[in-house]
């Protein structure tokens, strides 16, 4: 990535003058130039970077001859002092990627679970994936293609972005429903009054561009076509319609999409998030759903856990649903 990419993504996550700010890199010591080059840009930023690799081979080494005394509370005081942290993907997070002895694991689990649950007290927590072939594969994508449409998304007009975000979610303050028209006769109904509605816009998951709401779990009501959807596991699935009651998705036209949908747990199916993508250097869908939800001109829904953003759904998964629709508020 080019330094100037790489300061202007980290002024889109808000790194200011005198902040102290966590580079969290998930990837092998080979890889830490990039690691290098954003502790650079926030330095020239003003502020004071801090490197922390999460590396899978040194992982599985060190974890193979920690003890149950190892990395116990004061270490996970040392991060309470960071005003920021930004995840750095090179590679799919947490997954270890070999065999360890089951105490071995669970010291491993354990470790991980004490630095997520300091890490996401910060004011401000980012997750940013460096396009790479590795993160190429995790969405199966031809690393080339991916590499190119993730480098565009980032080099957006995150103001632009930002101002576009308050002033539809300023507008749809005003409103309790939306209606998704998709398809040739399809409508869903999603009813969200008194939920708050979110800005993402570069202090989050990145690339950004949307705006979000979790709507009212048992209230959204209907049908909705998807040209094309996509799912883990499942090839490109074509001319799917969902069938949606008291606020669950309960049917499906396509049977792959059905069999996969039925074998989640109730949870899982729950209607938990309405969302609209601003992002207008993102061109076509493509299967990768943090390209695809942040694509301008496209609308998604999920379902599974929303208690994360003002819904009160827990769910083991939360899966994004991306298609067009024409819309109408009231």
């Amino acid at each position: 990535m080019e330094k100037k990419l790489i300061k202007k993504l980290l002024k889109a996550t808000g790194v200011k003058e005198g902040e102290l700010i966590l580079l969290h890199f998930w990837g092998e010591d080979k890889d830490r130039t990039i690691l290098h080059d954003f502790a650079t840009q926030v330095a020239a930023l003003g502020a004071t970077p801090f490197e922390v690799t999460q590396s899978r081979t040194v992982n599985r080494e060190l974890f193979s001859e920690a003890k149950d005394s190892c990395f116990n509370e004061r270490y996970f005081q040392i991060f309470k002092e960071f005003d920021a942290v930004i995840d750095l993907f090179s590679y799919q997070p947490v997954v270890i990627g070999g065999s360890l002895s089951e105490e071995a694991m669970q010291n491993y689990r354990r470790y991980m679970s004490g630095l997520f649950g300091t890490l996401m007290k910060a004011k401000r927590f980012t997750q940013l994936r460096i396009p790479t072939e590795e993160n190429a594969k995790a969405f199966s994508m031809e690393p080339q293609e991916f590499i190119e449409r993730m480098t565009c998304a980032y080099d957006v007009d995150y103001d632009n972005i930002r101002l576009r975000g308050e002033e539809k979610i300023e507008e749809l303050k005003q409103t309790k429903k939306a209606i998704l028209h998709t398809g040739e006769k399809e409508t869903l109904t999603i009813e969200y009054e008194n939920r708050e509605w979110f800005n993402d816009a570069g202090e989050g998951d990145l690339p950004c561009g949307e705006i979000y709401i979790a709507p009212l779990e048992n209230k959204t009501e209907g049908t909705m076509y998807f040209e094309t959807l996509y799912l883990d596991d499942l090839p490109a699935c074509n001319q799917v319609t969902l069938t949606i009651m008291g606020g669950k998705v309960v049917d499906s036209s396509h049977d792959l999409v059905k069999n996969y949908l039925m074998d989640l747990p109730e949870s899982g199916r729950v209607v938990c998030e309405f969302g609209i993508g601003l992002n207008p250097k993102i061109k076509g869908l493509t299967g990768c759903t943090v390209l695809d939800e942040k694509m301008d001109g496209t609308v998604h829904i999920a379902i599974g856990a929303n208690h994360m953003f003002g819904g009160v759904n827990e769910a083991p998964m939360h899966i994004d649903l991306v298609g067009v629709a024409t819309i109408d508020y009231k």
